[in-house]
């Protein structure tokens, strides 16, 4: 026994002495070439070692190498893409005996990582275009290199830079990033620790054995990133990770709340529990996106896909979505106060904008976008069955599609902002019917619509960077049709009331006799040029006691308004006639519109009649009078231009001839000054019953 233990420490002796000796003479100097080589060749870049590559003799030799360098691409003005400053390993004694390298231990120190786009979205991380060797350089003889077996990586001290064409640059920093394998040809664990934008990251995972990611074949990723409560888990696979790496990767992001974003991205998000992001990666070079979309955040609830496209001028966005349900409320800003609406901007007499668009973004990205919506909740209003599609394409908005239902009506538009022209051009137009109003009218400022609806169309076409300029050049036509609206006359005389109560106040004194008006219907009908709003007969109002028919100007670049309106009493309400206003003018602008009596008889755009000038205005309070029958018209079917005007009836036509043909219907103003060299010869008793009826017998 004893003389085989002597054998047997002799033999221990001379391997350790053999290892010993293959330490000391094996130099991996001799292949710095070969690695040089297969890494320019396999990566297309200048690669390089600049210091020694060191093997230390011990029990546990250690492999040390310093001041490695991966150079950028060739259109990066930048420096190289990856530096490193110090590299250590430790090498395992026996697979060396099988010239075979086993890494137990493999440390990087030092690392800086840089990656970047150039202006048609390539990145530097593609290797598929080669670049030319440096000159001079002398092709290193082939050899086969060593198997290397890694068992462990250690990263720590390191940056990463992203640098997007244009972009601001990001920066993360590795705190330590670890990569273990069980042996060779064994998967990769992966475990990450990071900082960025000053908030943690830590990652964990299992990823392809390194002979798959040298060998730039389709390696598996199965990776999960948490930061706070927000959870990204990463799993597929990356093909051709050396040359041009073409991840296919499936996602799922949770968080128990949307506010699990507001440390990354430094705003406070609405708590809308729970968020759900899932899909599909498409990635590739300069094309990514996203399959299969699934988004489930709140009450939204929605499905489709998404394409991001970095070549070209501009990155293009390809996104179609369906969705049954959108719940955009969270996101909604406060209601304003009743002395905040329709309120001009703080030192401003202008009620509209005049503060240049934020046009130039438009021109920065292209983008199409195709939404189905079931619902959509925003502002309080549920809108059904969404249709849109949109296309941005060199800074033109085309919005082709636009429909949906709300409010029990349907909505129609289409639009096209050229912000690239000079000036910049909005043409639009829009439809909406039997549009609901109660929700707008909650009784604050004195109006209700419990029953009310309302049609609207827009046909805008203007020029100009601002909302003000737009409207102040636009071209076409506004219409507004309105029924079913109760005011609370009591409500008139205070300062808060609204700005038709006061008028309507105006236009019938005896109102405050009753607790409320009806307005039947409404009618603002007016074509629109060059900014200004012109027509003779374009207002119409028919309460429960008055008929209003009127017209005038609203100059949308000025913002001056010149409205005259024509009250009549409709027959049977038994009231005392003599207390109605002859005429009505507003005034003023749109920020600071003033209403007043007008009995002189300055109406509509801003025109004195002279023959009513002439009588003081007693010929318009004597039409007052003597024309109750107008009372009774339709002045919001004459208003939408659907009827004529009484005051152009067939007067004088020969007995038997055929009707003369009604005249279009006319504006107040132009009543007035027919009628009044007929009515000055009545001018004395209307005057006796207008005093009459103002103060008593």
């Amino acid at each position: 026994m004893r003389r085989i233990l002597k054998i047997v420490a002799v033999l221990v002796l001379i391997l350790i002495a053999g290892v010993a000796a293959f330490l000391l003479t094996f130099d991996l100097n001799r292949y710095k070439p070969q690695i040089i080589a297969a890494v320019r060749r396999t990566t297309h870049r200048d690669f390089d070692i600049s210091g020694p590559i060191g093997l230390k003799a011990s029990l546990i030799p250690t492999l040390s190498v310093n001041g490695v360098t991966l150079g950028n691409a060739g259109w990066s003005q930048a420096g190289p893409m990856i530096t490193l400053d110090h590299l250590a390993a430790r090498i395992a004694i026996k697979p060396l005996l099988d010239r075979r390298i086993e890494i137990s231990d493999f440390e990087l120190q030092g690392v800086h990582v840089l990656l970047e786009t150039d202006q048609d979205g390539h990145g530097n991380w593609s290797f598929s275009q080669p670049q030319i060797e440096p000159p001079g350089a002398a092709p290193a003889a082939a050899q086969p290199l060593p198997v290397i077996d890694l068992r462990a990586l250690t990263i720590g001290d390191a940056v990463v830079d992203y640098r997007a064409h244009g972009a601001k640059p990001q920066s993360v920093r590795i705190e330590r990033l670890s990569l273990t394998s069980a042996g060779n040809g064994q998967p990769l664990q992966l475990g990450l620790e990071t900082t960025f934008q000053q908030h943690r990251l830590t990652a964990h995972g299992t990823l392809a054995p390194l002979a798959q990611w040298l060998a730039n074949a389709n390696c598996a990723v199965d990776v999960s990133v948490e930061a706070g409560t927000l959870k990204l888990a990463l799993k597929g696979e990356v093909a051709q990770p050396l040359s041009a790496p073409v991840p296919k990767l499936t996602f799922a992001l949770s968080a128990p709340t949307l506010a699990a974003i507001d440390p990354l991205i430094g705003s406070k998000l609405p708590p809308l529990a729970p968020l759900a992001v899932s899909g599909a990666l498409a990635l590739g070079d300069p094309h990514f996106g996203i399959d299969s979309l699934a988004l489930t955040l709140g009450k939204t609830v929605a499905t489709g896909q998404v394409k991001v496209a970095l070549g070209g001028a501009r990155p293009r966005i390809d996104a179609t979505l369906n969705a049954a349900m959108i719940d955009l409320s969270p996101f909604d800003p406060p209601p304003p106060t009743n002395a905040a609406k329709a309120a001009p901007a703080a030192g401003s007499d202008r009620l509209l904008p005049d503060t240049p668009l934020p046009l130039a973004a438009l021109a920065t990205v292209d983008a199409r976008l195709a939404l189905d919506a079931t619902t959509l909740l925003t502002h309080g209003i549920a809108v059904n069955r969404l249709k849109l599609v949109l296309a941005l394409e060199h800074g033109s908005l085309n919005i082709t599609t636009l429909s949906a239902t709300a409010e029990g009506g349907t909505v129609q538009a289409t639009a096209l902002l050229e912000s690239a022209a000079t000036p910049p051009r909005l043409r639009a137009q829009a439809s909406v019917k039997g549009f609901a109003l109660k929700r707008w009218f909650d009784g604050k400022s004195g109006i209700t619509a419990p029953t009310g609806h309302a049609d609207v169309v827009l046909d805008i076409d203007g020029r100009g960077a601002s909302i003000a300029a737009l409207l102040g050049t636009a071209n076409g036509h506004v219409r507004v049709d309105a029924s079913g609206l109760k005011l609370a006359n009591k409500m008139a005389g205070l300062a808060g009331g609204d700005l038709l109560l006061h008028t309507l106040s105006l236009l019938n004194p005896l109102s405050q006799r009753s607790d409320e008006t009806v307005i039947e219907c409404a009618v603002l009908n007016f074509p629109l040029h060059q900014g200004r709003m012109d027509s003779k007969t374009g207002l119409g109002i028919r309460t429960n006691q008055l008929t209003i028919l009127g017209g005038g100007r609203i100059d949308l670049k000025s913002e001056q308004i010149d409205i005259g309106v024509d009250p009549k009493p409709r027959s049977g309400i038994g009231l005392n006639l003599a207390g109605f206003a002859g005429f009505v003018r507003l005034g003023g602008t749109l920020a600071h519109p003033t209403p007043a009596t007008d009995a002189a008889g300055v109406a509509t755009a801003g025109i004195k009649v002279g023959t009513a000038v002439a009588t003081g205005g007693l010929s318009v309070l004597a039409e007052g009078l003597f024309k109750r029958s107008e009372g009774d018209l339709d002045v919001c079917a004459i208003a939408r231009g659907e009827q004529k005007s009484a005051a152009t009836a067939t007067a004088g036509s020969a007995p038997g001839a055929a009707p003369t043909q009604t005249a279009p219907a006319t504006s107040t103003l132009d009543k007035a000054g027919a009628a009044a060299s007929s009515l000055v010869k009545g001018a004395g008793n209307a005057v006796k019953g207008v005093f009459e009826g103002l103060f008593g017998h």
